[in-house]
């Protein structure tokens, strides 16, 4: 679920503000209800989490261009 929903926000990126996208993905990761600590699937969400902040960081800084 958290996929699908981070790829339509990616998708929505091409025709919004990059500030707004940012804080929008920013939000999307306060309402997630995260599996259990300690299990697989955790352990990826957090590892997703991690990659979608330094990515945010990246467009917040500039470093990244809209195609």
């Amino acid at each position: 679920m958290l996929a699908s929903l981070l790829i339509c926000v990616l998708i929505c990126a091409a025709i919004i503000d990059v500030c707004t996208y940012t804080e929008v993905i920013r939000k999307l990761f306060e309402v997630v209800r995260y599996s259990e600590a300690g299990s697989n699937e955790r352990e990826n969400e957090e590892c997703t989490y991690v990659f979608f902040v330094d990515y945010l960081e990246e467009c917040e800084e500039g470093v990244l261009q809209k195609s």
